[in-house]
């Protein structure tokens, strides 16, 4: 094999491994540092509902979680009627919410961070 070659090759494994490792790191910080630019909107705002809250988000999915499944929530004890919703902003960074049966923000958890 040529010296050319044999670079040629080595450079695209290293190219190929820069992929690997980098495009997970970039989407994750992507994710974080959009998540706090959406915190600044709605905690400006002070949200007290889910409606008021989701009005400062956008790129985000949720389902429904135990706390034990939050980061930062796992010490709190839902209520009667409490759920708690995850929001992962660009599917990346989660945001635990608790909400009482009418939609009332009691507790908002911040996993990003």
């Amino acid at each position: 094999m040529s010296n050319r070659r044999k670079f040629v090759c080595i450079a695209l494994l290293f190219v190929a491994l820069l992929a690997v490792v980098i495009i997970p790191w970039l989407h994750s910080i992507t994710a974080y540092v959009y998540a706090l630019s959406l915190e600044e909107s709605w905690s400006q705002a002070d949200p007290g509902t889910k409606a008021e809250l989701e009005k400062h988000l956008s790129l985000y999915s949720t389902k429904t979680i135990q706390p034990s499944q939050s980061d930062w929530g796992k010490g709190y004890v839902l209520a009667n009627g409490e759920r708690m919703i995850q929001y992962r902003i660009l599917w990346n960074a989660e945001l635990d919410v608790v909400y009482d049966s009418s939609d009332k923000i009691m507790e908002i958890f911040t996993s990003y961070e």
